[in-house]
């Protein structure tokens, strides 16, 4: 299937990263746009955009409605000490 041997392909590339969404085979988690309460015995990776709705740039979104730089860093700061990415 071809599938499986695109994913046997990317187990074999040193920046390919296989998601919770590949089965078994990564050992952290992967929730969009979520934080923890506190420190996860798993590693885990989130990601979300600057904007609230999407991940690029959305017309329908206000300037003033993107993350700013604090929010950002902020974030970015909460989310390793809780062994995240």
């Amino acid at each position: 299937m071809i599938v499986g041997r695109i994913f046997r392909e990317l187990l074999t590339m040193s920046d390919a990263i296989p998601t919770q969404g590949c089965g078994a085979v990564p050992d952290f988690d992967t929730p969009e746009y979520a934080t923890f309460g506190s420190l996860s015995t798993r590693s885990w990776e989130t990601s979300e955009g600057m904007d609230p709705n999407s991940y690029g740039l959305n017309t329908a979104t206000n300037a003033n409605e993107y993350k700013n730089g604090t929010t950002i860093i902020q974030t970015l700061v909460d989310i390793v000490s809780k062994n995240g990415n």
